[in-house]
């Protein structure tokens, strides 16, 4: 009971701040920073659910599991345009920004320069491999579905390059005006689009290559808008760069090797799900599986906010360090718990209204997926901590082995319950999937205790 009574003590402590509007200090900076991000995770997540509940209604189950296959394997991709670029950014721009802008800069042209690169190239990789992936491995007509993912890739990687240096400067403001204007964007252009050519009579391949142009169209502009605001942000239009040395440059490369894998995993393994059941199940089985996961996944990233901690978590040292991680271990479990009941208890309802009579099968599978509730905010603000301690050479190996095991085991598993039918598969992906999660939280439990 000690511990649920001052977890709460610490949410009365910030809702006091935030009525006083008092923002002094680490705390007040954590507490302002977190409401931008709660704001942003709201606008995020909520965008996402709305438009995934609209879309679903418009199209039939079918074609909302051939979006969800095109989406997923375009953010698989993704994760190759970013391999740590965005934390280095923070890491190396955030205590620079302040002191030597001349040095921040060179930080942010350097590794523009990487995370141009990356994300260029995941994107060429992706239209390379479009025909294998949907004609050998989905056995679904997504092809050019496939190529128009590949610009939203893109644009969508360099926008998270220059939202992390407004997150490098406490600037959490930016992110959540570009998030804004994206969701209303794809939730107003899209179905008005989609309910204009439905007298075309169109085919599921041609619907889902529509969304594709359009998402990538607006991640175009989103980009636009992300350069103008992050120009004005910190100010270094007019400083001359500092030239980094070898040593420099090596220190930063060097970084990203070491965290690209952590910082990769949890979007990879984000993704993968969808991935791993596209050629086992019929397409309406993804829809289905998507509609509970979106629910999931919408509302507990509602409460993930290591990006706030993180350039914070950086600043503190000792003791310090240990109090701020563990009370933020103990608000952010309380409330993923809370939320994990509440999709347990009203599963039915929640699918029936949001989605309709044709998701009704994901009523237990969202019963069952509310565990990730818990599991994915702790996994989150685990991985932020160990990331700010630096001392990542322990943990890379540990690491891989659990990215490893949480692709085996979903896979595992998915064969195994195919045999008792394509709802059985679905069930044994996420079998798999609560397993692999449950394991990497306790490692990364077990290496924050240790380092």
């Amino acid at each position: 009971m000690g511990f649920f009574k001052e977890g709460e003590s610490d949410i009365q402590t910030v809702f006091t701040r935030i009525t006083r509007r008092d923002f002094s200090g680490n705390t007040g900076l954590a507490i302002k920073n977190s409401a931008y991000q709660f704001s942003t995770n709201l606008a995020g997540k909520l965008g996402s659910l709305v438009f995934v509940i609209i879309l679903a209604r418009i199209i039939l189950p079918e074609t909302f599991g051939l979006y969800n296959l095109v989406f997923s394997t375009t953010m698989f991709f993704y994760v190759f345009s970013d391999l740590g670029a965005n934390q280095a950014i923070i890491y190396f721009s955030s205590g620079t920004l302040h002191r030597d802008k001349a040095k921040a800069k060179a930080y942010i042209n350097y590794l523009f320069k990487i995370k141009f690169a990356l994300s260029l190239m995941s994107s060429i990789v992706l239209m390379a491999l479009a025909k294998i992936i949907s004609d050998s491995y989905y056995n679904q007509p997504i092809f050019l579905a496939l190529i128009a993912g590949s610009l939203f890739l893109f644009f969508t990687g360099m926008q998270s390059f220059y939202l992390s240096i407004s997150q490098s400067n406490n600037n959490f403001r930016n992110p959540l005006i570009k998030e804004v204007f994206f969701q209303v964007s794809r939730i107003i252009l899209i179905p008005v689009i989609l309910l204009y050519i439905s007298s075309l009579e169109l085919s599921s391949s041609s619907l889902v290559l529509a969304i594709f142009l359009i998402l990538g169209a607006i991640s175009v502009l989103s980009m636009s808008l992300i350069l103008f605001l992050s120009s004005r942000d910190i100010g270094l239009n007019s400083i001359k760069a500092a030239r980094l040395n070898s040593k420099e440059k090596r220190r930063i490369k060097k970084f990203i090797v070491k965290i690209a894998l952590i910082t990769s995993s949890v979007l990879l393994l984000g993704n993968i799900d969808k991935i791993i059941i596209g050629p086992f199940v019929p397409p309406e089985f993804v829809g289905y599986y998507s509609a509970a996961f979106s629910l999931v996944n919408a509302s507990a990233f509602l409460i993930v906010f290591s990006d706030v901690f993180f350039p914070l978590f950086l600043r503190m040292k000792g003791s310090r360090l240990k109090r701020a991680f563990g009370k933020s271990v103990q608000a952010t479990f309380i409330l993923s718990f809370l939320l994990f009941i509440f999709l347990l208890i009203f599963a039915t309802p929640l699918i029936g209204f949001i989605f309709g009579g044709n998701y009704m099968p994901s009523v237990s599978m969202l019963r069952v997926l509310a565990l990730l509730a818990v599991f994915f905010p702790l996994i989150e603000i685990y991985t932020s901590y160990i990331i700010s301690k630096g001392n990542l050479e322990k943990i890379t190996k540990v690491i891989l082995s659990i990215v490893i095991l949480s692709v085996a085991l979903p896979l595992l598993f998915v064969r195994l319950f195919l045999n008792y039918g394509h709802t059985s598969a679905v069930f044994g992906l996420i079998l798999g999937l609560l397993v692999s999660k449950a394991i990497h939280l306790t490692c990364l439990i077990f290496i924050s205790r240790k380092i």
